[in-house]
């Protein structure tokens, strides 16, 4: 919820957690691009809240803020270039 919270005082839609305490704030994520994350993949809790569900090692999980829902099938790592 910090992470939610934080993004939202900055007036940005989406907020994102990787590894349980990284958080992530945009407006115009691409993350769907790259195809979604196996769930095996995206296990790691929050930090701050063991119930909540927090990416995973270098992966993202997005909120919407907006609509209030979880994207969890958005999880992935986007490749470098």
């Amino acid at each position: 919820q910090t992470c939610i919270s934080f993004c939202r005082s900055q007036r940005f839609k989406f907020a994102g957690m990787e590894s349980g305490y990284a958080c992530f704030c945009g407006n115009n994520p691409d993350y769907w691009k790259y195809g979604e994350a196996a769930s095996t993949e995206c296990n790691s809790v929050c930090f701050g809240d063991h119930t909540q569900p927090c990416g995973g090692d270098g992966r993202i999980i997005l909120f919407d803020r907006t609509r209030r829902t979880w994207w969890s099938f958005w999880m992935a790592t986007p490749t470098v270039s």
